[in-house]
């Protein structure tokens, strides 16, 4: 049964709480008292919705990553090895709606483990664009590498006050990762061993 319109805004209003303090705070220094302050909500309406901050935070992740994954979803049937410009408008979208929280629970007062969730999500994707039924050791590890990197420049980005236009990071990261992850599957998936020598 969906909840109610006044269960949903209390929830929202707890998750606005704590993204806020995960800004100003980082995960391990945020409590339940400081949520419902700022939430002007009782203790025991918190434990109405969350057992802890842990399934909060759970909950918080779980909901931005599906939001992200349907959107991505969504255009992925239009999307082919030479439209890959399309992911990175969509990029553009959600981090124009979604980029705040994304950049805080990746970043250093996130959750670790975020970026694993986030890299793996984004991984049957990548499978989809390139026609590939499943990853090599070498493109697991070109994926990660390159997913990573973007986690990182998202996060420089934000960490530095967003100085440099959306725009303009989202053309700079998308025309790098043509270069690493582009060729580097398309090449091992012709047959082509790429080798590195010391």
């Amino acid at each position: 049964m969906p909840e109610s319109r006044t269960k949903q805004r209390t929830r929202e209003q707890i998750r606005k709480a704590f993204i806020r303090l995960l800004a100003e705070k980082g995960l391990s220094k945020i409590s339940v008292a400081a949520i419902t302050q700022i939430a002007n909500i009782n203790r025991s309406t918190f434990y109405e919705y969350y057992p802890d901050i842990r399934a909060l935070l759970d909950d918080v992740e779980s909901t931005l990553l599906a939001d992200l994954n349907t959107c991505v979803h969504s255009i992925c049937g239009e999307i082919t090895r030479d439209k890959l410009g399309q992911i990175f408008t969509t990029g553009l979208d959600l981090m124009q709606s979604d980029g705040d929280t994304l950049v805080l629970l990746l970043g250093a007062n996130g959750d670790p483990n975020f970026a694993v969730k986030f890299i793996e999500m984004v991984k049957p994707q990548i499978l989809f664009v390139f026609q590939l039924d499943e990853f090599t050791p070498q493109m697991n590890t070109a994926v990660t590498f390159a997913m990573s990197g973007l986690i990182g420049v998202f996060t420089s980005w934000y960490a530095g006050g967003k100085q440099e236009p959306l725009e303009d990071i989202i053309h700079t990261t998308q025309r790098l990762l043509y270069g690493i992850l582009q060729d580097f599957i398309l090449k091992i998936s012709s047959g082509l061993v790429v080798c590195i020598s010391s």
